[in-house]
This record gives C-alpha cells, structure tokens and sequence, in this order.
C-alpha cells in the first residue's frame, strides 16, 4: 500500500484539535503518518498530542526548541521531513470525512496511471463550510475549480490546502518554499499549474469548521464588502499574493510568460489599455468586482 503522509501544524488548537486527529485516525485509508509540529502552543494541545501518540503510533511528533515558526514555515518543515510517496496538508480544527484519503488517492493514482508519477500532480476535493459545531452552512468552492490553467488562477484561488492531496515529484518541485510564501496551498497549486496539473474532485469530502481564530475563512458578504470596499485602500489583486507571484517569476520561473504578464496587469506603470490588452491575449479570468476595482482606479 502506498504511503500517506498527513501533515498537521498546531498552535493553540485544544478546542478542536482531538476531535480532527480522531477523524484522521478513522480513515478508510490506514496506512497513513500523522507528521505533527507544535508551535509552542500556550494551552494544553500539546499534551493532547502526547495523549493521543500513545494510543496509535501513526502519530509522530516532531520538537525542536520550542520556537514559534509560524504556520508556512511549520509546514515547510513537516514537508522537509516526510518522504512519503504522497502527502496532505491538515488544518487542526477540521474534521475529515472518513473517506477522504481513499477517494483522492484513488483519482492521484488513476491521473499518475495517464500521465506518469514523474509528473507533479495536485488533486483536491470541494468541502462543507460549517459552524463551530460543525452545522453545515453550504459548500465551500462547488464548481469553481473546474476552471483549469495557470491563466484561470492568477487572479482566483480556487485550492484549498486542507482538502489537498500531493504528490513526492510536486514535493519536490515546491520545497523548499521559496521568498514571500505567505500562504502555503497557494503557492502550492500555483507551481502545480505551472510544472504539473491540478484535478478536482467536486465532492466534499472535509468540514470545514469556521469560528473566530481562522487563520483564513471564508468571510460573510457584508464582511468582503467591508475589506475591499470600505478599507482606506483598496485593489483588485491582494500585495502578498503579487509579492509570491513576483518571487516565482524571480526565483523559480523566469521565462513564464502569464507571470510576467500578471506582474505588467499589477504594476501601476502600465496603463489600463495595456492591462486589458495583457488579459485578452492570454485569456486571463477575474471575477467582474476586481475587474471592476482595477477600472474605477483609473
């Protein structure tokens, strides 16, 4: 059987953190590591990890001093460690359907079969957003990623990284992370676009518990309303994400034509005709609010 490595960052995680292990334990798929880093939580996650290692010993916990890395550099680490033939990135307070593991494995080897293992392949699922007791609100993407290529994704983020499944040849083409990772799956899906594929599995098969200390959620309307049109300072594309997308084209990519692109439609050097110009020769997508941003900024 292949291996599955699960890798799983914590940080203050106690309310919710054995509730997540416990669905990963009951996967359909068993043969799976559970590759744990602490943060250096201030609460008692850690000593529900030590609980819970005791008990099945696919959980293995990886210390070092005890510094705060924060989430992408946690991440990078456990992918620096695992050299399983596959790997999931893990949010704490999420509980995974029981056969999450199996189904994405099975379409990962289905597209290594029609491609080749050597390929960097992406696979990830759709899920059910709920609440902090896990009531489900509706889904989290639907349809969306269905929109395949690097031109559809420069300006949407259709990947979630806890519903994703990698394999060892995407693991190596993204570790180690390069400058201004900010978010981890973000970067991830977009080397997979550039160097692999990426596939979806319009299932969900995660609930995906919103409450008050996501990191990243998805926000209510008046919310979004708020952020990007109430805000002193407003734009259609987010200054981290350009900052990654700078540093791909810098560091790992430098003859990718729609970065390069994505980077003159960025830049207040170029003027809007050109931007509109750079967007139809490569049939870039953006949903009509920033496109309607980057208009009215001009």
């Amino acid at each position: 059987m292949h291996r599955v490595d699960v890798l799983l960052p914590t940080y203050n995680g106690e309310k919710f953190i054995e509730e997540q292990i416990k669905s990963l334990l009951n996967q359909t798929y068993k043969n799976i590591n559970i590759l744990i880093r602490d943060d250096g939580s201030e609460d008692e996650t850690n000593s529900i990890i030590q609980r819970l290692a005791k008990i099945d010993d696919r959980i293995i916990i990886f210390t070092d001093t005890g510094r705060n890395l924060g989430l992408v550099s946690n991440v990078n680490f456990l992918l620096g460690i695992s050299d399983a033939e596959y790997i999931m990135y893990c949010d704490q307070d999420d509980v995974w359907i029981e056969n999450k593991i199996e189904l994405l494995l099975e379409e990962m080897l289905r597209r290594e079969t029609e491609l080749n293992t050597h390929t960097p392949i992406l696979i990830h699922s759709d899920c059910y957003v709920t609440d902090e007791n896990l009531k489900i609100k509706g889904l989290f993407k639907g349809n969306k990623p269905m929109q395949y290529g690097l031109n559809k994704s420069l300006f949407k983020f259709y990947v979630q990284g806890a519903s994703s499944l990698i394999n060892k040849s995407l693991k190596e083409e993204i570790y180690p992370f390069i400058n201004n990772v900010y978010l981890h799956d973000r970067y991830t899906h977009l080397c997979a676009e550039i160097m692999g594929f990426r596939f979806y599995v319009n299932q969900p098969l995660m609930n995906y518990r919103q409450h008050s200390s996501n990191l990243v959620g998805s926000s209510s309307f008046i919310k979004k309303l708020k952020n990007n049109f109430l805000a002193e300072r407003f734009d259609f594309f987010q200054i981290e994400d350009r900052k990654l997308i700078e540093s791909l084209f810098n560091e790992k990519y430098p003859k990718n034509k729609l970065l390069e692109g994505y980077l003159k439609i960025t830049s207040q050097e170029t003027s809007l005709l050109q931007k509109i110009k750079i967007m139809r020769c490569y049939n870039m997508s953006m949903r009509f609010k920033e496109f309607f941003i980057m208009i009215i900024k001009f």
